[in-house]
């Protein structure tokens, strides 16, 4: 069984001499490259074939290559272009949060910012901003990332995200207050 992953790095590394179309089974093909590798025209040749190997699903290679069988193999290559689709999305989503807490001099005031502040700025959903606002008209002042987890419904792993665009002052009206919120208390603890 044939794999394009296989077939699409051989061709971006030695498609100007023909490998990949040996690989394939192509040896009418790989002797021609191979001939007139010379003249520079298979490797032009092999870069948009490289290209062709990049936008073609499992599906249709396997049609073309696999006599139409689908192999283990082809899970194994969905899933590593899974996972590095999934660490490049994470490297632009910190990305953006660093682009983000560059272009704002202060950090966001969680208990005094706008709604608008919290989506357009921090990068927060419009719904968590509401929650957030809904809360703080209660009279309750978050004092830490995992306030805007357990009230606030934000997720842990997005609330470490934003955690350099955002700030949490604590106001003079609740200086003698303890630092467990009464809110707080009223939530229920997984035993």
């Amino acid at each position: 069984m044939k794999d394009r992953t296989t077939a699409m790095l051989l061709c971006f590394f030695l498609g100007s001499i023909g490998i990949h179309k040996f690989y394939l089974g192509k040896k009418n093909d790989g002797i021609i490259y191979l001939v007139f590798c010379w003249t520079y025209i298979p490797a032009i040749v092999a870069f948009f074939e490289f290209f062709g190997f990049c936008f073609m699903s499992d599906r249709e290679f396997n049609s073309k290559f696999n006599n139409g069988h689908s192999s283990e193999i082809e899970s194994a290559s969905s899933y590593w272009l899974s996972r590095i689709t999934s660490i490049v999305k994470e490297f632009f989503s910190q990305t953006e949060v660093k682009v983000r807490s560059n272009v704002i001099k202060n950090k966001l005031d969680i208990n005094n910012c706008s709604t608008n502040d919290l989506v357009y700025i921090a990068g927060l959903l419009p719904n968590h901003a509401e929650n957030i606002a809904l809360i703080r008209t209660e009279g309750y002042q978050f004092l830490g990332l995992e306030d805007l987890t357990d009230l606030a419904d934000i997720p842990e792993d997005y609330c470490r995200k934003i955690e350099p665009l955002i700030a949490f002052t604590y106001y003079e009206k609740f200086a003698n207050f303890d630092a467990t919120n009464w809110q707080r208390a009223l939530l229920p603890r997984e035993a």
